[in-house]
């Protein structure tokens, strides 16, 4: 009876694993790691080992059927069970009565089949291998489990999510060199609802910890010889830095206080290398106990929390934004885990968090959204940083050096950490602000708020909410040339900016251009590009491939630094409706350039928010932006079209931000925005296809960048290659449809140089209003009085030192306008 007795207490040991593993299998579905596979196996085999001895010692226990594994086959045609069968079993090497087929209710359903666990696998990979015998019998789909798993989340679908009682099993890494110990131990820890990882060894440790996620090691201390006094191979486990986010309880059955003070003495970081010491001879259950101790202490896990989701979201779309393309999706639910362990840990003290939007994705982390509820009912809203570790501690550092931490509205505050292994998170809390009524300042520009609620955010973001930041620590500097000093600050290496790099990049950017329809032509030189748009005007630029930056950009300018953002892009900015502004994603935040944070914003406003696929409004657009005399310059042109103009006015209040608050000039500016523009151009890959919308920021950065080579890199020709008139005076290029205004030339668009054309055929005299309204035609509608208004003032911008300096461009009130060629070199006034 003894006997039988044990071998049942064994029988019931392995069923009770047993139950545990086939939870986790249920929970991975097709996911599901090999390891769990290989352990559901070897319970089965020693469950139906046992059985079979059990039923020669009392002939009436039944032995267990061989192992067996369900799958769920969907087949694309009319089912023929028999011929299934057989062929499963030609393929397989089984006998037809070693398969079990339960055929789906309807027509074409998915059809269980349960057959013996290696041939399980095995018919996995001959279906991965596409088989040919497999391929004939039409099967579509073959995946673990009684029901198809889900992988991703469809749109509109709420995606699976893992039971709530097998996300919540307490995982346990026990490393032991003593085999028969570490079973036993390991067999009583899973009755009382543990799940344990097994390792005999040092080597099976690091494996498995740098494979799974575990809420606490147990680790003996000589794992090497037990004999072995000296042996602390263990210890040195648990003092591996790698693993110190993991709380370790030590084993051994040689205590003593040296051991026992190393293992529980701080280290230079203030954590020790274990959080308990636990003597072999005292049994499983003080062990048990002292596990469910650092549970409740040192790991501080919040098991009862509930978790609400947004519709669209779910673990693993989050673990998708925080793990690269190519990592192994074996360990996918398993990360999942660990990601919800965060979050109870994070919310240690609520009842119940909801988690919301993903404001800002990014690689490595990401924000979000997160309500959090006390027993109470009480809430409280958060915006979460979470992603991986090493990137979340180097945020939170810079929170903690150089973010200010005012009191006052527009301020994000700092009220929440956590780390597991391999994530962290910190969360945030947005002084006078309601999550609910809050979005980024991308989905509020593109909205189609009016330009002046935009306007009125670009101040808030400025004059309110960073202006804190720009007060502290202000220097200023002329040590480096501004070339060298501008790649730095955006990040490029000088091998972005090659020729035999970014001309690649360039030339694949213009054929594309071409071949989606954005120009009509679009010629690509050396050092120079023409498009032509498909109004017939063309744009000359210079290429931005061709272009010596750090040597044409020498000079040793001084420049404001100081505290800045440093990633002040749509994402990072919260507006609620009253325009209001926040913070978030200080990833980036520190000592810097100061009219960094006013390009940045610039550069998104003009490449990913403008919402137009004409590329010659774009040109226009520049154009405007490049006839400015200073940061000050007005730019709003009510003639131009609604989404340019606006753009425009939102431009105009940010540079006039820069100018006050960072002390920039406009030629520093405008480098920043060539080197911000460039790197942009530089993450560009010329292997992939790109429809227009997604081509079309890339093709207004090369319209850009050209531009600004043009005018700030490209030399204009020697005095001797021009004509004196070009020199002296205003001279228009009729060939390459340019003007030249005392040596430098100005870009003309094409109704611009059409008006220049017909004033030039008569220097000196009055062309009216309606002579130039009917030379420009039905192309150039000027009905409108306001339309020619705007027409000769955005001219006169180009062509005159100043906005009340017309040398060149002379109105006549009343009637028109009159070109002087050579003008008297005083200053006369309209």
């Amino acid at each position: 009876m003894a006997r039988e007795h044990d071998l049942q207490g064994l029988i019931d040991l392995h069923r009770k694993r047993l139950q545990i593993l086939e939870r986790q299998r249920a929970a991975y579905g097709m996911l599901t790691p090999p390891h769990i596979l290989m352990d559901i196996e070897l319970a089965l085999s020693e469950i139906a080992q046992l059985e079979q001895v059990l039923a020669q010692i009392v002939p009436q226990a039944q032995p267990v059927p061989a192992p067996t594994l369900t799958l769920a086959i969907t087949v694309a045609a009319a089912l023929d069970l028999q011929a299934m069968i057989r062929t499963l079993a030609q393929a397989l090497a089984l006998a037809e009565r070693q398969i079990s087929i339960r055929p789906g209710v309807e027509p074409h359903q998915a059809t269980e089949l349960r057959i013996p666990t290696l041939a399980a696998h095995r018919l996995l990979e001959l279906h991965h291998a596409g088989d040919y015998k497999l391929q004939a019998m039409h099967i579509d789909d073959i995946q673990l489990g009684a029901a198809p798993a889900v992988h991703a989340a469809q749109p509109g679908a709420r995606p699976r999510q893992i039971a709530q009682e097998d996300a919540m099993t307490r995982r346990v890494l026990l490393v032991d060199n003593d085999p028969d110990y570490l079973d036993s131990i390991a067999d009583f820890l899973e009755l009382a609802d543990y799940y344990v990882y097994r390792a005999v060894s040092l080597d099976r440790a690091r494996q498995l910890l740098d494979y799974v996620w575990v809420h606490i090691a147990i680790i003996d201390i000589r794992m090497l010889d037990d004999t072995d006094a000296k042996d602390d191979s263990g210890f040195r486990l648990a003092k591996d830095e790698k693993y110190r986010a993991i709380p370790k309880i030590m084993l051994t059955r040689h205590a003593n206080y040296d051991v026992v003070r190393r293992a529980l003495s701080p280290s230079i970081d203030g954590r020790p290398a274990a959080v308990d010491f636990f003597n072999k001879l005292d049994g499983p259950e003080a062990l048990l106990r002292a596990l469910d101790q650092t549970f409740a202490q040192a790991l501080r896990i919040n098991e009862q929390l509930k978790i609400a989701w947004h519709p669209l979201s779910s673990f693993p779309a989050l673990v998708n934004l925080l793990l690269p393309p190519e990592y192994d999706n074996a360990r996918l639910l398993d990360r999942c885990a660990e990601l919800e362990d965060l979050l109870r840990k994070l919310f240690y003290d609520s009842a119940q968090i909801t988690i919301g939007r993903v404001l800002k994705p990014g690689a490595g982390r990401f924000m979000l959204e997160i309500y959090a509820y006390n027993q109470a009912g009480a809430e409280r809203q958060y915006v979460v940083a979470c992603g991986v570790e090493p990137a979340i501690t180097a945020e939170n550092a810079r929170y903690k050096d150089v973010v200010p931490h005012a009191a006052g509205n527009h301020s994000t505050i700092k009220a929440l950490d956590a780390a597991t292994l391999r994530f962290a998170a910190s969360a945030y809390q947005l002084n006078g602000g309601d999550l609910e009524t809050i979005e980024s300042f991308r989905e509020f520009y593109q909205s189609n708020q009016p330009a002046e609620s935009v306007a009125t955010c670009v101040e808030q973001i400025y004059c309110e909410t960073l202006a804190p930041w720009y007060r502290k620590g202000r220097s200023q500097r002329a040590d480096q040339p501004l070339g060298a000093l501008l790649r730095e600050v955006f990040g490029l290496q000088p091998e972005q900016l090659a020729h035999d790099r970014l001309g690649v990049q360039l030339s694949v950017i213009s054929r594309q251009m071409l071949a989606t329809g954005l120009v009509r032509q679009i010629k690509c030189a050396d050092s120079e590009i023409t498009l032509t748009f498909h109004s017939g005007a063309a744009a000359r630029l210079a290429n931005p491939a061709a272009n010596q930056y750090e040597q044409r950009l020498s000079a040793r300018v001084p420049v404001q630094r100081g505290i800045i953002h440093g990633q002040l892009d749509a994402d990072s900015i919260l507006v609620d409706h009253q325009s209001q502004t926040w913070l978030i994603d200080f990833s980036h935040a520190g000592q810097g350039l100061l009219l960094q944070d006013f390009v940045l914003l610039e550069i998104m406003i003009k490449l990913e928010l403008l919402d137009t696929l004409d590329i010659e409004l774009r040109y226009q657009l520049e154009q405007r932006l490049l006839a400015a005399t200073d940061l000050a310059t007005p730019l709003n042109d009510p003639a131009l079209p609604a989404e340019i103009a606006r753009a425009l006015i939102v431009i105009e209040r940010i540079r006039a931000n820069a100018a006050a608050l960072a002390s920039a000039d406009l030629g520093t500016y405008e480098a920043g925005l060539l080197f911000c523009t460039l790197g942009f151009l530089t993450s560009y890959q010329p292997e992939l296809q790109y429809v227009r919308r997604r081509l079309m920021p890339y093709a207004h950065a090369l319209l850009h960048a050209g531009l600004l080579c043009q005018k700030l890199l490209v030399a204009p020709p020697a005095p001797a290659d021009l004509p004196s008139q070009a020199v002296n005076g205003l001279w228009l290029d009729m060939i390459n449809q340019v003007a030249w205004v005392e040596g430098h030339e100005v870009a003309l668009t094409s109704q611009e140089f059409k008006i220049l054309e017909l004033l030039a055929q008569t220097p000196g005299q009055l062309r009216t209003r309606q002579e130039i309204s009917d030379m420009l035609g039905a192309e150039y509608d000027m009905t409108e009085e306001s339309r020619l208004n705007s027409a000769i003032s955005r001219l006169r911008q180009k062509l005159e030192a100043g906005p009340r300096r017309s040398r060149y461009l002379k109105t006549i009130r009343g009637r028109g306008y009159v070109l002087v060629l050579q003008p008297d070199r005083t200053v006369q006034h309209d």
